[in-house]
């Protein structure tokens, strides 16, 4: 078991013991884990996400269901419950042929992957959940704290469910807080925590622009950011 630390500051990895692992609560009833990992079975049926909540435009990309509340008969009576904590389940759905996930064969979720199925659960629930607009504002995610209890399995469902925790709602930037936790066959096999942020693009474009500056000062650079489709046409010229 080990748990991985990712900032903007750099990867930190630390083994964990036994007692840690079990001093993990999601807030929520074991029942509703194992009715929902009954339902799991069935997952293929169930339908993905509009590819717009997770800023793809390759539909193929999208890895998460469409989200849904836990009822609250099923939420613990010491969970928080402040005005906009949420407590969100959705289904994992991996792309077994992503090529940069999966580019030799694996038997197991990559660390990647699950990174990704999390930063688009993110994106998700601030459209879906907390009704931000899908034009005129960025997702950033810039903490993240992974847990990985058990090798994530390729062959099984993998449920994931979030306990999503409001710190900064104002109309021009949102900042949660999100404890992710991934099951299968029951059993807790990863938690990540997220600082997730979104602003609108001009906040977004002010903090970039003062960003790349400290990293390009003394160079000739220009002082907007390049995108990747900028890099791609360089590098045909070279």
């Amino acid at each position: 078991m080990f748990f991985f630390y990712i900032s903007l500051h750099g990867l930190t990895i630390l083994l964990l013991n036994e007692s840690f692992i079990k001093m993990k609560d999601c807030g929520i009833q074991e029942n509703f884990i194992v009715k929902t990992s009954k339902f799991v079975d069935e997952v293929y049926t169930v339908k993905k996400i509009d590819s717009i909540y997770v800023h793809k435009k390759n539909k193929e990309y999208v890895l998460i269901s469409d989200i849904k509340e836990i009822p609250d008969e099923y939420i613990e009576e010491h969970a928080i419950r402040k005005d906009g904590n949420k407590y969100l389940y959705m289904f994992a759905f991996p792309k077994h042929d992503c090529a940069f996930c999966f580019d030799h064969e694996l038997d197991h979720l990559p660390f990647m992957m699950s990174i990704e199925l999390v930063r688009q659960a993110g994106i998700a629930i601030g459209h879906v959940i907390h009704n931000i607009p899908t034009e005129g504002f960025t997702n950033i995610m810039d903490c993240i704290n992974m847990n990985i209890y058990k090798f994530i399995e390729l062959d099984m469902p993998l449920l994931i469910v979030v306990n999503d925790m409001m710190l900064k709602n104002k109309p021009s930037r949102q900042e949660r807080m999100m404890h992710c936790y991934l099951y299968q066959n029951k059993t807790l096999c990863a938690s990540v925590d997220v600082n997730a942020s979104i602003m609108k693009k001009g906040i977004y474009q002010r903090l970039r622009t003062n960003s790349r500056y400290e990293s390009i000062r003394n160079t000739e650079l220009n002082k907007v950011p390049t995108t990747n489709l900028q890099m791609l046409a360089k590098r045909k010229n070279y």
